[in-house]
């Protein structure tokens, strides 16, 4: 009688045994399944955009995809910097949509937008600047860094940038030129167009009215002395200044070839339109 006593009791343990490991088994999954539901819907959250309308009037279908392009970098290296993260920048015709991740983001991603500044006008800093710029360098590393090695930072901000520029294109000089025709068409066309010895092409820059006033100011204080201009921090040209220029045309002579005054003046272009977005509510 006892031991049937005992083979019940063992057989009820491993009953209960059982009975509570599958309990355990089915209630954690189901735990789980929540959690994961609850994260997704979390990571389902609709995004927040921004569209933007970039303003070029009267440009070809090439010359507003360049510059779609080149806002469209612009924004995404802005907005990383600014560790905003967004899912993508969209370009379609002329607007732009920025997909941000997070709703809290918002008013920070569209100061930023507003704040982009494509092109930079930085002028030579005085030898007493300059110095400064030398010993904070000898005071952070001990180095004796050379003048060639800090070139760069011998620039600083004037307040002229990608704002004030209404247009860019390639320029021959008549003066130069003698009265020689060329045909843009054919040289888009042609192979290489270095050989352009007689006939240089050259840059010419047109600001607006603002422009025109802090570029003649800039000008003015810098004769025999360099302005540099930058593009995303990058120096694209350091032409030095001959004279005060007044009319509100700039023109850039460096010795280019076709293709590369082009490209430069594309640039000009692409920064004034990257500054000029109206944001579409």
């Amino acid at each position: 009688m006892l031991n049937k006593k005992i083979v019940f009791i063992v057989f009820f343990l491993i009953l209960m045994t059982s009975f509570v490991i599958c309990v355990y088994h089915n209630t954690i999954p189901l735990q789980n399944n929540q959690l994961s539901s609850s994260q997704l819907n979390q990571n389902a959250k609709p995004e927040t955009s921004l569209a933007y309308k970039l303003n070029a009037a009267k440009v070809t279908k090439d010359e507003m995809d360049s510059k779609m392009f080149s806002s469209k970098y612009i924004i995404e290296k802005e907005l990383q910097e600014k560790h905003i993260d967004f899912s993508s920048v969209d370009i379609n015709e002329d607007i732009i949509t920025i997909n941000l991740i997070r709703q809290e983001d918002i008013d920070q991603a569209a100061e930023t937008i507003e704040e982009i500044t494509v092109l930079t006008f930085k002028e030579e800093m005085s030898e007493t600047e300059k110095e400064e710029v030398r010993q904070q360098f000898r005071e952070f590393d001990g180095m004796e860094l050379n003048d060639k090695d800090l070139e760069m930072l011998f620039y600083k901000e004037t307040g002229l940038d990608g704002r004030h520029i209404e247009n860019a294109e390639v320029y021959f000089n008549p003066d130069i030129c003698q009265g020689a025709l060329y045909n843009f068409l054919e040289l888009d066309g042609m192979e290489s167009s270095n050989n352009l010895v007689d006939c240089p092409p050259q840059v010419i820059i047109y600001f607006n009215e603002d422009g025109k006033k802090i570029f003649s100011d800039l000008t003015s204080r810098n004769v025999n002395k360099k302005i540099a201009v930058f593009i995303n921090d990058s120096p694209i040209s350091i032409p030095r200044v001959t004279e005060p220029i007044t009319d509100g045309k700039a023109i850039i002579d460096g010795n280019f070839s076709y293709e590369n005054a082009k490209n430069l003046a594309e640039k000009f272009r692409s920064g004034v339109l990257a500054a000029s977005l109206t944001p579409i509510k």
